[in-house]
């Protein structure tokens, strides 16, 4: 299956909490595994704030090994309407979601990827989104 891994899984492979080598193997398999544009703002966010500069350096090297290794898909015109209709579908059902993570979302329904999230109960709330089996990889 072709996944899009969002922020959570990144953070927690950093981390050493969830197998990311296994889960792409067991589960992307010959497919691709791509990254949302949103996710390396919000991954680049993490580095800037660490605490220290060592703990700042140790994250930059992860996010550039992530640039390297993930093709970084980019929001474009088609996705922002898939987002705002997104949005508006789950106005009118009474459910809100972040900016961020509904841009995620958009991005894997306009693409047709599964969304490999350790954050399922509020990606779960969009019922056209597929998410790959991540939890089986947590460490």
């Amino acid at each position: 299956m072709n996944v899009l891994l969002d922020t959570s899984v990144l953070i927690a492979h950093e981390r050493g909490t969830w197998d990311s080598p296994a889960f792409l193997e067991n589960v992307v398999g010959s497919n691709r595994a791509v990254i949302s544009v949103i996710s390396v703002t919000e991954f680049y966010e993490g580095v800037l704030r660490a605490t220290t500069a060592a703990r700042q350096e140790v994250r930059r090297s992860f996010f550039e090994s992530l640039m390297a290794a993930y093709e970084v898909i980019p929001i474009g015109v088609e996705d922002a309407l898939t987002h705002a209709r997104t949005k508006e579908s789950l106005r009118r059902e009474g459910i809100s979601i972040g900016p961020h993570d509904l841009f995620i979302a958009a991005t894997c329904l306009q693409h047709d990827l599964a969304l490999a999230t350790l954050n399922s109960a509020e990606f779960s709330r969009i019922p056209t989104l597929r998410l790959a089996p991540v939890e089986r990889f947590v460490i």
